[in-house]
Order: C-alpha cells, then sequence, then structure tokens
C-alpha cells in the first residue's frame, strides 16, 4: 500500500521543482542569462539536471529509510524488490518533470504547472479507481501510475520501467529543442 501512493506524492514533488524554472522565466529572473552568449539548451539542461539528481536522491533516501526502518523493528523485507519499487518511480518523476519543461516553453508557470499536475491527478486517480469503476484497457494502460505497475510486489518490469523512462527522456529533449525556438514573449 505504500507504493500505491508514494509514487504520486515523489512526482508532484519533481513537478514542484521544475515548475521553478517556468517560475523563473516568468517573473524575468532569467532575462540576464538568457542575454549572455552561450546556448539556451545548456541554461534548461543545467535545471534539469539538478531536478534529476534530486529526483534520484529521493528515491535512494526513501529506500534507505524503509530498510533502516524495517532492520530497527526486526521486520523481513525483500531488499530486491523494495530496491525495484523505489528505483521504479524515477521515471515518474522524469515525465513529471520533463512535461512542466515542455509546458512552461509555451505558457505560462500557472496554466504549466497545473496541467502538467493535472495529468498527473487524472493518471493517479485512473489507476486508483480502476476496480470501482468501470474503464477500458486502453485508457488505463494511458496511466504512468498503471504503468509503474507494482513492483514491490512482482519486482522490476523492465519493459515498462524503460518505457517510462523513454517518455520521460523524450519530453526533456522536446523541451530542451522547444526552449530554443521560443520567444519568452509569446508565452505570455
Amino acid at each position: 500500500a505504500l507504493f500505491g501512493f508514494i509514487p504520486v506524492l515523489v512526482s508532484f514533488y519533481a513537478l514542484t521543482l521544475a515548475a521553478s524554472w517556468s517560475r523563473d522565466l516568468d517573473n524575468g529572473r532569467m532575462e540576464i542569462v538568457l542575454s549572455t552568449p552561450q546556448p539556451r539548451s545548456r541554461l534548461l539542461l543545467e535545471h534539469a539536471a539538478a531536478v534529476i539528481l534530486a529526483a534520484i536522491f529521493l528515491p535512494v533516501v526513501l529506500w534507505l529509510a524503509i530498510l533502516l526502518a524495517a532492520w530497527a523493528v526486526d521486520l523481513r523485507v525483500d531488499v530486491a524488490r523494495l530496491a525495484a519499487a523505489s528505483a521504479a518511480i524515477f521515471p515518474l518523476e522524469l515525465i513529471a518533470a520533463g512535461l512542466v519543461y515542455l509546458l512552461a516553453c509555451r505558457l505560462p508557470s500557472g496554466a504549466a504547472t497545473g496541467l502538467a499536475s493535472a495529468f498527473l491527478l487524472v493518471s493517479f486517480l485512473g489507476e486508483f479507481l480502476q476496480p470501482v469503476v468501470s474503464m477500458p484497457d486502453w485508457l488505463i494502460g494511458l496511466s504512468i501510475f498503471h504503468q509503474y505497475g507494482t513492483p514491490a510486489v512482482t519486482g522490476m518490469e523492465w519493459g515498462r520501467f524503460l518505457a517510462l523512462l523513454a517518455v520521460g527522456v523524450a519530453l526533456l529533449v522536446a523541451a530542451v529543442v522547444a526552449f530554443g525556438r521560443t520567444s519568452l514573449a509569446a508565452r505570455s
């Protein structure tokens, strides 16, 4: 049950970190930096690298905290499956952050963050309410949390992990390309 909610919370954490980029663009904090002779893509990639490091750090800390808590109460846990459940969260974080970066290239901060949040919320609710509300399998399959699966129970599902990772990387690459072509005045 713990890994039913943690991926959602951690995804919103990554979304919030990435949203600071959009807020900086809206508030004009990037204008001076963007006027210097360096590639615009570098600025976005530097911010994304910081978000990615935080996105990697949080599941590792989560994994260690659960292991320590289990050890403290003498509870046996499957270390490999716990590691799989923690590691499988990273692509979800990358998708959330990549979506914010991509949307922020064209939309104001509030709209970009709101749309990305709505996507995460609908994706989670679709997966969470699946047993109660009858929805077509193809629709449930669009949920990133459905694609996350249950690695704490089944172990790492590499096909799903790599597919989600590819989506996250694609969103980030699309954001870098779009930001290189975006007029900041057109975002308002």
